[in-house]
């Protein structure tokens, strides 16, 4: 239901390279998805990703997330650089609507099953390092609080069901991921 809600207009665009994707919605572009056209299971995670972003957008419209501009950046499990609070916040928001995509696919049979529980193991450990970043973060409204509750909420369930299925690699390139930020933090 978000992409159908949220997700309204695809514009569909060429990649600069086959290993690179594109996928991009915007504040000022309420519904629009911006996407470069890939495999099945990229452009249902695309399309989540991006419609989660234009919900979160709608929802900072009508009711603040944050009070003021905080300066402050916290480590994010997805880039290489740290975030603002509301890049962070946007993160694991999407991913979490990601999770649950994956979780609804991951019981297929099939290669996109297959390739669904992979993913969704290594997103909710994201998920939740993203969430413990922003744990102590002051500049949160009581709306934003509760996002970030509902947040821990949904995906603490669900990686009591599914986190055993994050495979050794991703769980070490994660925890590679975190050490490089702390060791360049240091």
């Amino acid at each position: 239901l978000i992409v159908k809600y949220f997700g309204k207009s695809l514009l569909p665009v060429l990649s600069p390279s086959s290993m690179e994707n594109i996928s991009v919605s915007s504040a000022n572009f309420p519904g629009w998805i911006v996407a470069s056209i890939d495999t099945p299971l990229y452009m249902a995670e695309c399309l989540v990703h991006e419609a989660s972003h234009n919900l979160l957008y709608a929802l900072s419209r009508d009711s603040a997330l944050f009070e003021g501009k905080s300066e402050a950046l916290y480590y994010s499990p997805w880039r290489p650089d740290p975030r603002p609070v509301d890049g962070l916040l946007h993160a694991c928001f999407v991913f979490s609507n990601v999770i649950e995509l994956y979780k609804n696919i991951a019981s297929r049979a099939d290669g996109l099953g297959y390739q669904s529980r992979i993913r969704l193991g290594a997103e909710i450990m994201r998920v939740l390092i993203g969430l413990d970043s922003l744990s102590g973060c002051d500049s949160l409204t009581e709306n934003g609080v509760y996002i970030l509750d509902y947040l821990y909420a949904r995906v603490e369930r669900t990686s009591a069901e599914h986190l055993h299925i994050l495979t050794e690699s991703d769980r070490l390139q994660i925890e590679e991921h975190l050490s490089a930020y702390r060791r360049g933090m240091g």
